[in-house]
């Protein structure tokens, strides 16, 4: 059980700094809840949202771009798509929809998350010439916004980049003795990336609840 793991890690050190990863902020505020009425010791324990614990990691480092208002990605994408398609607009009347825009930013924001690129998208099979000639156009949709705001500024998207454990010292001023991820069931490529990199400057153990809920399945992260 959790509690089991915690013990692990604190006999040895009692101060020993864990920061525990859970799907929202609701599992924070519940398992925080649990372990306190379970008296576990939760001295240097910190529970929080894997957006959360990137944010924190960021905020170590000088930031190398200015940093975009929250929120701000969705209308610069739709920037991008009113740049990107012009007179060249594969989707018809459906573009002329009030929710068309919303649409295809969703849609941008998921490859974006998926860190594909532009060229990628081409060359995904497509069985109708219709499917593809859309799926070019998103092409150029996210070609724009890379090329516009990508370089210039950071955006959500980055927060999330692997790159931020090759900075002197991050693992340092974290100063864990271990990074658990509980309850979480699936990543994102982004998110699976910067994990991937997070273990290998700290030691990362991932728990799953099995359906008996006297155990969890551990398992070192690779």
């Amino acid at each position: 059980m959790l509690k089991e793991e915690l013990h692990r890690i604190k006999k040895p050190d009692p101060l020993a700094g864990v920061i525990m990863v859970v799907s929202s902020e609701a599992a924070v505020a519940y398992t925080e809840k649990d372990l306190a009425l379970d008296g576990v010791n939760l001295a240097n324990v910190r529970i929080m949202t894997l957006s959360r614990f990137a944010l924190h990691i960021n905020s170590l480092i000088p930031l190398k771009l200015p940093s975009l208002p929250s929120g701000s990605e969705t209308a610069l994408l739709y920037s991008a798509l009113r740049e990107a398609l012009g007179k060249e607009n594969p989707f018809g009347d459906s573009s002329l929809f009030p929710g068309f825009g919303r649409s295809i930013g969703r849609a941008l924001s998921d490859l974006l998350e998926a860190n594909l690129e532009a060229f990628d998208l081409p060359a995904i099979p497509s069985l109708r010439p219709v499917a593809k000639d859309r799926l070019l156009a998103i092409s150029r949709v996210l070609a724009t916004f890379r090329s516009s705001f990508g370089a210039s500024y950071s955006t959500e998207f980055d927060t999330f980049s692997p790159q931020v454990f090759k900075e002197k010292d991050v693992a340092e001023q974290l100063d864990l003795t271990e990074v658990i991820l509980y309850g979480i069931y699936d990543f994102n490529e982004l998110q699976y990336s910067f994990i991937k990199a997070l273990a290998g400057s700290i030691p990362t153990n991932i728990l799953i609840p099995s359906t008996n809920t006297n155990q969890i399945l551990s398992n070192s992260f690779h």
